[in-house]
């Protein structure tokens, strides 16, 4: 096992491959009750046109494959696994999001046998037909349930006005109309090729016994009918992972439309005010870092302490519930602002006044010493926390960067990287404004 250290985090962690592939961060946390596991597949929603193993040209599969995957790999012959995690005593779940599609559970008693649980959850399959209507009759339920909610109609406007032809522009579960479309061959394609052990990580951290966490995988793995999911005809052995070939999206920097004012069951108006990456593709650090300094830049932007915030907070324009987030993937990203109003064009001129005030003033170097910092706390916390803990191994893992580097990254930040940013990417020609008036 290859063993890491970061003496500054007083952090280590040990990195190794359990069979047919599998890359394995374990993290150990001694005298801890908690424990946790999280097994992640690089596999999201922006994923539906690809090579299929075996293939040579594309198929592209209808958009919410990889949620009903989720669903649906929690349905085995017997029934529910959920019943089997509970017996047990863990916290479990699942979450798909644009890349990644990830299962995990915490508990305190009992790992073993809820890691074996996981293992099953992932791989085992079970795609048997009258199964997998069932499954799609409760996603559709569940999908037009989350239509009717402000915040659906809300984001959604703002994704199809963003985005001319990103897979983005869909929700991440799909349509009522394009799951209609999901069989069990489809699940079975979309598994075949993404849940490869090789194209995916496996995250543990907390007093365990690592050797019996090996020894369970590779038992489990070891059996024919798991083997068999992954094993090459012409070899009879665990095939190798290879590259996943996805098409690429050509989506131009452009927005679609610049604005969607919608009705729906609100008190008052919300507003999303969304600015569209056009610097996409980055890799490693380069990506990692233009995150970080999008998040400290809008923090000194618009953040509570800001006196832009302040601004707004006294005219009666935001309340305490306004937000703001960056996203960035490795094919789009986006920034965007959110806020429950009585007057959102009102809030929006004034954000964009602010914009551009910053940006002809920029930031002091005291002012990104201390959004820094708070950046450094935030980062070191994050190895305190379980749930975060393990979600920094595995987005680093998927982005090809050492989770202990992002404090380096952080440390390296300047004013001028913030300003740079600040003036390129709040860019007026790319952004959009999503509006939800009461009925």
């Amino acid at each position: 096992m290859l063993k890491k250290t970061n003496e500054l985090l007083r952090e280590t962690y040990y990195f190794t491959r359990l069979d047919g592939g599998l890359p394995v961060f374990f993290i150990p946390r001694q005298g801890f009750n908690k424990k946790i596991a999280v097994l992640a597949t690089e596999y999201g929603s922006i994923d539906v046109e690809f090579i299929l193993p075996g293939r040579q040209k594309f198929t592209r599969l209808p958009a919410g494959v990889p949620h009903f995957l989720e669903h649906q790999l929690f349905k085995k012959d017997y029934g529910d696994i959920s019943d089997k995690f509970a017996a047990n005593g863990a916290s479990y779940n699942a979450s798909t999001g644009y890349t990644n599609t990830a299962y995990f559970f915490t508990c305190t008693d009992n790992f073993r046998e809820n890691f074996k649980l996981l293992i099953e959850l992932v791989f085992a399959p079970y795609f048997e037909k009258t199964n997998v209507g069932r499954e799609r009759s409760i996603i559709e339920q569940e999908i037009k349930m989350y239509d009717d909610m402000p915040e659906t109609i809300l984001s959604r406007n703002l994704m199809e006005s963003l985005y001319r032809k990103h897979p983005a522009r869909v929700d991440i579960g799909g349509t009522a109309q394009s799951i209609q479309n999901i069989t069990p061959e489809i699940l079975q394609q979309a598994y075949a090729t993404f849940y490869h052990p090789g194209n995916m990580v496996l995250v543990i951290a907390g007093d365990i016994d690592f050797s019996l966490i090996r020894q369970d995988f590779n038992e489990y793995f070891s059996r024919p009918a798991v083997k068999s999911l992954f094993t090459s005809e012409s070899s009879g052995k665990i095939s190798d992972r290879v590259l996943i070939k996805r098409k690429k999206v050509t989506e131009p920097d452009e927005i679609n439309e610049f604005s969607r004012i919608a009705k729906g069951p609100v008190a008052r108006p919300q507003i999303s005010i969304g600015y569209k990456e056009r610097r996409v593709g980055l890799k490693g650090e380069a990506f990692i870092k233009q995150n970080m300094i999008t998040g400290m830049m809008l923090d000194l932007l618009i953040g509570t302490g800001s006196p832009l915030y302040s601004q707004l907070y006294g005219e009666g324009l935001v309340d305490t519930n306004f937000s703001f987030f960056h996203a960035g993937y490795k094919t789009h990203g986006l920034t965007i602002l959110n806020g429950e109003t009585d007057d959102p064009e009102k809030l929006h001129d004034r954000i964009l006044k602010g914009i551009r005030k910053a940006q002809r003033t920029g930031f002091k170097k005291m002012e990104v010493a201390r959004i820094k910092r708070k950046g450094l706390g935030a980062a070191t916390a994050a190895f305190d926390d379980f749930g975060n803990l393990a979600g920094l191994f595995t987005n680093s893992y998927f982005n090809r960067i050492n989770a202990f580097d992002v404090i380096k990254y952080l440390k390296s930040i300047s004013v001028k990287d913030i300003n740079k940013r600040l003036r390129s990417h709040l860019d007026k020609k790319y952004h959009v404004i999503s509006i939800l008036k009461p009925l």
